[in-house]
This record gives C-alpha cells, sequence and structure tokens, in this order.
C-alpha cells in the first residue's frame, strides 16, 4: 500500500474517532498528526476525552499500518495561545508548552505506548490506571520530566468514585436536604411513587448529596443508578441501559462477553412477568440473540414506545419486591428517548415503592407529567460554617481562623458579579479543560489537551 494512501486511511479513522469525542484533528503532516481538545468548543470532560480517543485511534492504526507499525502518541494538558490558521491546512495556529510536551513525549512513546505529560496525567487519572514511565530530559528544563504511560481504563465513572477510595471530605451544610430525601423515600414505601429532581450548578455538591443518601439508605432499599455521560455519541437509553445492568447485576461487562441465556435466567429472576421483553431488554444491554431477537411487529416505529414499556416494567416490578431507590445522574445530557422513557416511569410508578432522583444542571428542568407526585430540590452554595468544615478536613485542621475563613468564603454577591471572569479563568489553571475565554482578533488563550502522535 502506498504511503498517501495509508496517511489518507490514518486521517480519515482520525477525523472520524476524534471529531466523536469531541476533538478536532489540527494537521497530518511528515507523518506526525496533532489533535486538540478544547479547541473551538470546551467541555468539562475534554482531559478523558482526549484520552479515549487516543487509545481508540491506536487500535484502530493497527489494522491500518503494516509491519506491525503503531502511532507513537504523547498527551500534554494546559494553556495555549490558539487563532484560526491563516494559511496551509492547519485549523489552528496552536503555541504553547503543552502542544511542545506532547510531541516531545510523542518521539519518546515506544511500542504503542500512550504517554502523558505530569499535568495531563493528574487530570485523566482519575479515569484511566497509569503507571510511571522512565524520566525524560527536556530542553530547556533543569529537571528531567517524569511521564506516565497509559495502562487502561480505571472504570471510575465519575470522580467522586474514584476518590471514595482515597477518603471523602466532610460531608457539612445539606442536613435539610438529606432530610428533604428521606422524606421523599418514606412516602415512596407507603406505596406512592416519588420524583425528586435534585437541581443546581456544576460543582455545588449534587452528586455527593446523592451518595451520602445512598450511603445512609437501610440495606431493604434497593439501589439502582444510571448515569447521562457527557459524550454527545451516547447511544438512545444510555442512563437505562446502565440502571438495567445494575438491576440485572451485570456490572460493566462488555455486551460481547455476557451470555444471553444467563441474562435471560436473570431477567426471568426478577419477574416471570418481564419475559415478553426479554428481546428489548437483551436490545439495550447490546446482546445478540436467534432466540429472543426483537419480533417483526416491534421493528421502526413502534420499537420506542415498546422499550419505555419494557424499562418501566422493569423497575417497577422491581420495586414490588424491595422498595427501590432509582438514581439519575447529570440528566442535563440525557437523550430524547431517556427523557421520554423517565417520563413514563413517572407515569406508572404511582402505586409503587418507587424513589426516583434525576440531577441536573439549571435550564434543563424536566416537566412532569401532572399525575405524578413530584418537588424539586434546588442546591445552592455551602454557607459559611460548611465551606469551613470542608477545607479544614482537606487541610487536616481541627479549626480555621476567623481571618482565614473570611478570606476563602467571598461574599455571595461577590462571587456572583464576579462569576463570568473568575471561573473560565480558575477552570483553565486548575482543570485544564475548563472553558476558553475569547478575546479580539479570533486569537484565544485556551485550555486544550493537544495529542501529538508519531506514524
Amino acid at each position: 500500500m502506498e504511503v498517501d494512501t495509508l496517511l489518507a486511511r490514518l486521517r480519515g479513522a482520525a477525523d472520524e474517532v476524534v471529531g466523536r469525542h469531541g476533538g478536532v484533528v489540527n494537521e497530518l503532516s511528515d507523518g506526525e498528526m496533532v489533535c486538540l481538545f478544547g479547541v473551538p468548543a470546551t467541555h468539562e470532560d475534554d482531559g478523558p476525552r482526549a484520552v479515549r480517543a487516543v487509545l481508540e485511534l491506536r487500535e484502530r492504526a493497527r489494522t491500518l499500518l503494516r509491519d506491525g507499525a503503531s502511532l507513537q502518541i504523547g498527551v500534554g494538558a494546559g494553556l495555549c495561545v490558539v487563532q484560526p490558521a491563516r494559511r496551509g491546512e492547519r485549523r489552528y495556529a496552536v503555541a504553547g508548552a503543552p502542544l511542545e510536551l506532547a510531541s516531545f513525549l510523542a518521539s519518546h512513546a515506544g511500542g504503542g505506548a500512550v504517554l502523558l505529560t505530569p499535568d495531563a496525567q493528574r487530570l485523566a487519572h482519575p479515569f484511566f490506571d497509569t503507571a510511571p514511565a522512565c524520566p525524560v530530559s527536556v530542553p530547556d528544563r533543569a529537571e528531567p520530566m517524569v511521564p506516565h504511560r497509559v495502562v487502561g481504563a480505571s472504570g471510575h465513572a465519575t470522580r467522586l468514585e474514584a476518590a471514595g477510595e482515597l477518603g471523602l471530605t466532610a460531608f457539612s451544610g445539606r442536613s435539610a436536604e438529606l432530610a428533604f430525601l428521606r422524606a421523599a423515600l418514606e412516602r415512596a414505601r407507603g406505596g406512592r411513587g416519588q420524583m425528586v429532581t435534585v437541581m443546581g450548578e456544576a460543582g455545588v455538591g449534587k452528586s455527593r448529596l446523592l451518595h451520602e443518601f445512598v450511603q445512609r439508605l437501610e440495606s431493604d432499599v434497593r439501589v439502582i443508578r444510571g448515569r447521562c455521560p457527557a459524550q454527545n455519541n451516547a447511544l438512545p437509553y444510555h442512563p437505562f441501559t446502565e440502571a438495567l445492568r445494575d438491576t440485572l447485576d451485570v456490572g460493566v461487562t462488555p455486551a460481547h462477553a455476557l451470555d444471553a441465556h444467563a441474562v435471560a435466567g436473570r431477567v426471568m429472576d426478577l419477574s416471570p412477568e418481564l419475559e415478553e421483553f426479554l428481546p428489548l431488554y437483551l436490545h439495550l444491554l447490546g446482546i445478540s440473540s436467534e432466540h429472543h431477537s426483537i419480533p417483526p411487529h416491534l421493528r421502526g416505529g413502534t420499537l420506542r414506545p415498546a422499550i419505555r414499556e419494557a424499562l418501566s416494567a422493569a423497575f417497577t416490578l422491581a420495586a414490588s419486591v424491595a422498595p427501590v431507590a432509582l438514581v439519575l445522574e447529570d440528566w442535563h445530557w440525557a437523550d430524547a428517548a431517556s427523557h421520554e422513557a423517565l417520563l413514563q416511569i413517572a407515569e406508572v410508578a404511582l402505586e409503587c415503592a418507587l424513589l426516583v432522583s434525576v440531577s441536573y444542571r439549571p435550564g434543563h428542568e424536566v416537566v412532569w407529567p401532572e399525575a405524578t407526585a413530584h418537588a424539586t430540590l434546588r442546591l445552592g452554595p455551602l454557607d459559611v460554617t460548611a465551606s469551613i468544615a470542608v477545607i479544614a478536613s482537606v487541610l487536616g485542621a481541627d479549626a480555621l481562623s476567623d481571618e482565614f475563613a473570611a478570606a476563602i468564603h467571598e461574599p455571595a454577591a461577590t462571587r456572583s458579579s464576579s462569576r463570568s471572569s473568575a471561573t473560565p479563568c480558575r477552570s483553565r489553571v486548575c482543570s485544564a479543560w475548563g472553558t476558553g475565554a475569547s478575546s479580539p482578533g479570533d486569537r484565544w488563550t485556551t485550555s486544550t489537551f493537544p495529542a501529538r502522535s508519531k506514524a
């Protein structure tokens, strides 16, 4: 195969993979490819997106490159100056240390390894297992840099899950909210299904509140979880597919490793009444089965209503055995099909011991059917006392001085007025995939996750 043809195929694969994860292929020349994440649009999870993309691209490249050749990949993170390119095939002209370090690591990534700079590793680590690689001497730096090699996915879906292994900070200032959720559960126990939406800005503590609520539940309450992913390429019903996996106790086992007969047995163990929905459950889980294939009359326009009915039946019948707390997080990223399914569950849960908790950010409110029992819990910032308790636990201190407390807990009015300018800066410095800030002349100083590959 001609080199030009090979590179064209590699470019096509990169455009598809990187684009699907929210990045752009900025250039491919002289056997070197530059991919950018956080440009022109930013996402709060650009870091994990970048690593997922390069791992997938590495696998695709193994089928394209000949003679056992592989990509050498380096990933950096941090501030770069970006502006539209005036000439050439590049989309953007990019300057900054993260791009230079990514290129440097790519030249040292032998054997198809993916090497991360320390900043990139710190940000991606909760979602990926990494191992220190050999120190490398970087030009114009006094000390050697220790990059990290990506070993694989960690299995953690959120930073909260990862932090739980090391110990969470003190939980403070949310006793009223916990009592609110607890009261809703007690009403559900009495046979009247409850819908509770937990609304709040990013980082205000929605996930932590639900985590603490679940941790305090009695053993007879079954907890079923589902989460909406930030990726815009997620399959329909993703949160409910996760919840179905949780209900059937199949965890994160890949679909190809699940046995259709065994999964069908678990469905029947839940309730024999679910037998008619077996083809739909297997379809949602991505499991092929000749014995339980989708019947012809359910294909086409009738499939979505049938899936909604199947999901409603699974969770309400589970609630007939024991009280169920169905926790659905990050609903601001929910797809339309999942939203339709949620509303149908709300309609049929009126006489079930089922509590559905849905968390989301402002601007994505759920409009519940009129007949449902629903309530909204709005989370605001922690007060001074609660904030100090959390910070003291981080610092390992018994108490903080009044002066220190005043310095770190700015008045709400000040925080609100400065929010638009402070948030991008803080996100860029601390997260390295936060919001970029535009400036005159189509020139941005933005946080990027550049990935550089050499074929």
